[in-house]
């Protein structure tokens, strides 16, 4: 009885773990994106296993730092274009052309209803809220 308590702990822990890596590397992602010198590779790298796991496929704030990731490289190159500095036009508009898609998913996960029906937008009004009235 007691190695199958055990063998059941041990089974919640490693789940729960993983789990809590997952979201981890999303939050890590999107630092990576926000900081003064971003590293875009790299949060890419985090978000798209994140985006690849079944528990953070379905996370709404997942898919919206994948928008985010692709909107901050735009901004990036686009400054460089702004200063009179010869940009990367391929890489500017291919993250360009990727941030929809990112956000519309987020915004769909986010209008899911919960296990009573009811939705529950957390993530819209705290991303979206000045372009959403």
């Amino acid at each position: 009885m007691k190695r199958v308590l055990f063998f059941i702990t041990l089974c919640v822990a490693v789940s729960t773990t993983a789990l809590f890596a997952q979201t981890k590397s999303v939050n890590r992602a999107e630092s990576l994106a926000k900081s003064r010198t971003p590293n875009f590779a790299e949060a890419r790298t985090l978000i798209q296993e994140a985006l690849q796991n079944p528990e953070t496929k379905d996370d709404a704030k997942a898919w919206y730092v994948a928008g985010y990731i692709e909107d901050r490289q735009f901004d990036a190159e686009r400054t460089k274009e702004l200063l009179g500095q010869t940009p990367n036009q391929a890489v500017m508009y291919e993250a360009l052309s990727k941030v929809w898609p990112y956000f519309q998913k987020a915004y769909e996960l986010d209008q899911l209803p919960d296990s009573k029906g009811k939705v529950n937008p957390k993530n819209t009004k705290k991303y979206y809220g000045s372009f959403i009235r």
